[in-house]
């Protein structure tokens, strides 16, 4: 089984940017031959309109992520993500990549992302509310300034039973919303934090 392929322009577009056509499509084939003498002959397809690799040779993580989110296997689409998409990993002389990694890396972002949510939703439905908030917690992480996500957490924790966590995390974005935008935070999230804090058992600590 292939992957779509990619075609060799883009490729060549990604990898070398300032080469003329000619010698870059030479440097691909230089490329691919290497690949493949020292992987095996199908690690790679040739399609007519470009190349791809070949699925059952590869264990490749983004399409694990892919695979189990298709089929409905969210703690197994939990696990394959790792982080961004080559965090780390950059062409200095190539835009064209670095746009084509900005993109997919934030279609990823956006999809584990999703899947934090739909699982930390199942857990609240199962009563599971300290996995819940696990969850939770790692959406905050993807998004410190998202105040739709912290108000999700604080309200996922008050029903734990942790009150005083759920003001903390409003603190915890207060701060870090002033920190990355030196704007003051949503009100809606210390609107609900004023609330938790007027409760009876937290006035009487």
């Amino acid at each position: 089984m292939e992957r779509a392929a990619l075609s060799r322009d883009k490729l060549i577009a990604c990898l070398w940017p300032a080469c003329d056509a000619p010698k870059a499509r030479h440097r691909l084939s230089v490329a691919m031959h290497m690949i493949r003498h020292s992987l095996g002959d199908d690690v790679l397809v040739a399609a007519a309109d470009g190349l791809c690799l070949t699925h059952h040779r590869w264990q490749v993580d983004v399409w694990q992520f892919d695979d189990a989110i298709a089929a409905g296997d969210l703690d197994g689409a939990l696990h394959c993500y790792r982080g961004p998409l080559l965090d780390g990993h950059f062409l200095s002389d190539s835009l064209q990549f670095e746009r084509w990694l900005d993109t997919r890396r934030d279609r990823l972002a956006r999809r584990h992302a999703v899947v934090l949510q739909s699982l930390a939703v199942e857990a609240e439905a199962r009563d599971e509310w300290t996995t819940a908030a696990s969850y939770r917690e790692a959406l905050v992480a993807t998004d410190p300034c998202s105040a739709a996500y912290t108000i999700a957490l604080m309200r996922t924790l008050h029903a734990c039973g942790q009150a005083v966590g759920a003001i903390r995390c409003s603190r915890a974005y207060a701060v870090q919303v002033r920190a990355d935008y030196g704007v003051e935070p949503d009100s809606s999230v210390m609107a609900f934090a004023e609330s938790l804090a007027r409760e009876p058992a937290l006035c009487r600590e």
